[in-house]
């Protein structure tokens, strides 16, 4: 069966409200996204001594070194242009109330689809992360299967129900759980930039040209 992860926090919401706080449901501040065409966009324009070429390769060495079949996840690799375009995923851990059974506090790991770009140029590289969708399987008797993508309708979403007067219980149990996969995912893709980056030696520069 499948259904939307709003759906889904908003079942789970319904569950045992009163072995935990009110306290314990408030929403985190939402990151300070950066938005295109809708899409939640990471970006990082870095000066690097290098040609294209060399450059090309350490990003490919990077891919590497992050995802455990980088042939497998390459999407696009154009030497000539020196861009490459990666289809991956990476792991994303919560701690939140929602499950099933009781809301005992838990810690799980799920899985955020991503588009990674990396584009070389002389002396310059451009890291782009973008097109996110969160993505979970649970066991409950069959499988049910959670894909939600992370964009500006998300985070509107998350914003309408927080102007909102008089929220019921399970509707804030959903507003919490939404500040939790958004700030979650800032702190997920920070990192995944860093570790891109760490194979090179840098300094930023806004400027693509």
């Amino acid at each position: 069966m499948k259904t939307t992860l709003i759906t889904i926090f908003i079942l789970f919401s319904f569950q045992s409200f009163g072995q935990i706080k009110d306290s314990d449901l408030k929403p985190l501040p939402l990151p300070d996204f950066v938005i295109e065409s809708n899409e939640i966009i990471y970006r990082e324009i870095i000066e690097i001594e290098g040609t294209k070429e060399n450059l090309h390769s350490t990003g490919l060495k990077s891919i590497s070194d992050l995802y455990r079949s980088s042939k497998s996840v390459i999407d696009l690799n154009d030497v000539e242009s020196g861009t490459i375009v990666v289809k991956g995923n990476l792991p994303m851990t919560l701690e939140s109330y929602y499950v099933f059974m009781g809301y005992k506090p838990t810690t799980t790991t799920y899985i955020v689809s991503h588009t990674l770009t990396i584009e070389s140029k002389e002396n310059r590289i451009r890291v782009t992360i973008t097109n996110f969708k969160f993505e979970s399987a649970i066991d409950m008797n069959g499988t049910l299967e959670l894909n939600s993508k992370i964009d500006k309708q998300y985070i509107d979403k998350f914003k309408t129900l927080k102007n909102s007067n008089n929220l019921k219980k399970p509707e804030i149990a959903t507003l919490h759980a939404m500040s939790l996969i958004l700030n979650s995912l800032d702190i997920t893709v920070d990192e995944l930039m860093k570790d891109i980056l760490k194979n090179y030696k840098n300094s930023k520069n806004d400027d693509w040209q």
